[in-house]
């Protein structure tokens, strides 16, 4: 109880403090919109279950390749951070929306702006390929902020996935289903449904969406569970370097001193 205690009233003065400095207003501007239909319900779960699969598959690439750029033992690490920099750099010359935190691509999504289907899925596979890559050159980086453009872009996928194949209007679930996908994707890929429900939340300042995102973001972790998918941060804690084997291999260097 304690710790919890802490944490929410750390997380109040955080918040709290960047909004006075910042300005009091939400991280993304969310085009308004009304609560979807209770009879859209089923279709927020079904997506829910196909994020947890691709967040499970995003999960995997990623371990993957963190893997096997670090089994490339003969090339030193800034000679392959240098690599991986240039074709990042050059995705971002050819597709500057592509590659990046992600911010002003999910800020058009959430805004409203109306992308072609194509150039969706070609963001889409460029982000799902550069987010692992670059995590995987070994400099200072996160995953998160490309975690919630991932999610935007494939909620958008869906809808106009979904609208092309089944009679009736649904791209009015265009930007709800992209703020789940946030929440949803987030979720199966760190397996804590309700800090990407509330996160989300506290970026978009919008509930509209909140039922359908608790019950895809539910399916989605589910999903993510029954395909054997551990949650990203124990799989990269499970990779550092622990004490012992630091010591094993000559230690570092204040510690060298001393013995």
């Amino acid at each position: 109880m304690k710790t919890v205690l802490a944490t929410l009233f750390s997380a109040v003065a955080a918040v709290s403090c960047s909004r006075l400095i910042l300005g009091n207003h939400a991280d993304f501007h969310v085009e308004t919109f009304g609560a979807p239909a209770l009879a859209w319900l089923p279709l927020f779960v079904v997506f829910g279950f196909l994020t947890g699969g691709l967040g499970a598959v995003y999960n995997r690439l990623l371990l993957w390749f963190l893997d096997h750029v670090a089994a490339i033992r003969r090339v030193p690490t800034l000679a392959k951070a240098a690599v991986i920099g240039a074709i990042i750099g050059l995705a971002m010359f050819a597709y500057p929306l592509a590659v990046g935190g992600g911010d002003p691509l999910t800020q058009g999504i959430l805004g409203g702006h109306q992308f072609v289907l194509s150039a969706v899925i070609g963001y889409l596979a460029v982000r799902f390929i550069a987010g692992p890559l670059s995590y995987s050159a070994a400099v200072p980086g996160g995953i998160f902020a490309p975690l919630l453009a991932v999610g935007a872009l494939w909620g958008v996928l869906f809808v106009g996935g979904f609208d092309a194949v089944w009679p009736g209007d649904a791209t009015q679930l265009t930007v709800p289903m992209a703020i789940v996908g946030m929440a949803a994707f987030f979720a199966a890929t760190v397996r804590a449904p309700v800090t990407g429900m509330v996160l989300v939340t506290e970026m978009t300042a919008t509930t509209e969406s909140l039922v359908p995102m608790m019950a895809a973001t539910a399916a989605a972790v589910f999903a993510a569970y029954v395909a054997g998918s551990p949650p990203i941060y124990d799989s990269l804690r499970q990779r550092m370097p622990d004490e012992k084997s630091i010591e094993e291999r000559g230690g570092p260097p204040h510690r060298r001193d001393q013995s």
